[in-house]
């Protein structure tokens, strides 16, 4: 007899409904989920997952300093994609992860350029501030 629990997607597996997902997430704790998300990101790390999917489980596990720079790969990846709005999403996010010093200078540097190219004057003052 099959549950149909998960169901094969083109990435792997899914969830058949959300419902599902949803009751088994509310059934964590906290620290669990925590733990789960931690393994989820390093066994994505181990198989090339997207850097940005990656770092949001990094993120929801509690470890936002080791996010950063799965964030500013998933950037830089969707520099060389010109998929520029992208890039600053991502670059937003490495620096609400707390990236500092000269990672930050490379971020807001990245960003200065990206908002040039944009034409967004404000953003790139933003970025330069």
């Amino acid at each position: 007899m099959h549950a149909n629990i998960l169901v094969e997607s083109a990435g792997g597996y899914r969830f058949a409904h959300d419902l599902i997902r949803r009751s088994l997430d509310d059934a964590l704790t906290a620290e669990r989920r925590k733990l789960l998300h931690r393994r989820l990101a390093g066994a994505m790390d181990s198989h090339d997952a997207p850097a940005a999917d990656v770092a949001r489980h990094l993120e929801a596990g509690g470890r936002r300093s080791e996010a950063i720079r799965h964030r500013i790969r998933a950037a830089d990846a969707a520099a060389r994609m010109y998929a520029l709005a992208e890039a600053l999403v991502q670059y937003d996010a490495a620096i609400s992860d707390g990236a500092s010093g000269i990672e930050a200078f490379r971020i807001q540097s990245q960003r200065i350029d990206i908002c040039r190219n944009l034409g967004d004057d404000s953003g790139r003052q933003a970025a330069l501030a």
